[in-house]
């Protein structure tokens, strides 16, 4: 079954510090993804990953995305069903 999982939201699941900083040091990440379950990175690394600074570092990238209005448009395009 597919669980809408992306690397970061795996990486912040394990409490994984050293693969979630490449992925956040990359280009074009988007933070505000959310899994099956509806919940995003930052989320995830608090009540899986058990790693609280982790967490807020990632809901600050979020809060950032969010206020330069990047979000609609990444997410909308990575879950359009047509060709």
């Amino acid at each position: 079954p597919r669980t809408g999982a992306t690397p970061l939201i795996n990486a912040a699941a394990f409490g994984d510090r050293i693969t979630a900083m490449i992925l956040i040091n990359q280009p074009g990440i988007d933070y505000l993804i959310q899994d099956r379950w509806k919940r995003t990175a930052a989320s995830i690394a608090l009540t899986g990953g058990n790693d609280m600074a982790l967490s807020r570092l990632l809901y600050i990238k979020e809060e950032k995305q969010e206020q330069k209005g990047d979000a609609v448009e990444l997410v909308s395009a990575q879950f359009d069903p047509s060709p």
